[in-house]
């Protein structure tokens, strides 16, 4: 008589990984059958983003610094600025092609630690509510425009990022279920493209 298996008891981040794995599975699935549902995409936009925020929060992410660390590269100097080392907080908020971002659009972020950051002074008459998707946003542009310049030799200006952000946000903000969170959406929206449009002229 085969012995009856132990059932595995699951963490809660193995469940979210073992979740979004599936996930990833049914999107390429449907992407084979030429499915242009848009929620696919959508769901991409939200998984990847989370998924950033995830490792951006435990120092994660392929910085320099942490390359570096890993022992395979051996310079941990910022591709962007050339002037200090790429660890977490200099990529996101202290290298002066993240800053011109940030002051573009008038947001200090408290940088003390990464938690920090979702405790931001914002401008006002804009909505906290849905900051943390805001700011996600931005993260995961401002890694992007990284990326363009590591691997493409692109040098995205501050103007192009937040263009960028604009339209992924826009993209972002169908997700929210409830009609006062789309308000709000809108209003961070009208925001950044009123920024994009001051510092541009």
């Amino acid at each position: 008589m085969a012995r009856a298996r132990a059932r595995r008891s699951f963490t809660i981040a193995e469940a979210i990984l073992r979740w979004i794995r599936i996930e990833a599975i049914r999107r390429r699935r449907r992407r084979e059958e030429n499915c242009s549902d848009r929620s696919i995409d959508l769901l991409e936009a939200v998984l990847d983003r989370g998924m950033l925020g995830h490792r951006i929060h435990l120092d994660r992410i392929n910085t320099r610094a942490n390359l570096m660390h890993k022992h395979i590269i051996t310079s941990q100097e910022c591709p962007r600025c050339q002037a200090s080392i790429e660890d977490r907080s200099h990529l996101f908020f202290h290298c002066p092609a993240a800053a011109a971002i940030w002051s573009r659009i008038a947001i200090t972020p408290n940088v003390g630690s990464f938690l920090d950051i979702w405790s931001s002074p914002l401008p006002p008459n804009l909505p906290a509510s849905i900051w943390n998707s805001v700011a996600l946003t931005i993260l995961w542009k401002i890694w992007d425009a990284r990326n363009a310049k590591v691997f493409r030799a692109i040098d995205q200006s501050p103007a192009t990022t937040l263009s960028n952000i604009i339209t992924d946000f826009t993209l972002w903000s169908h997700r929210f279920k409830k009609a006062e969170m789309r308000v709000h959406a809108d209003l961070w929206r009208d925001y950044l493209s009123l920024c994009n449009q001051q510092n541009s002229s």
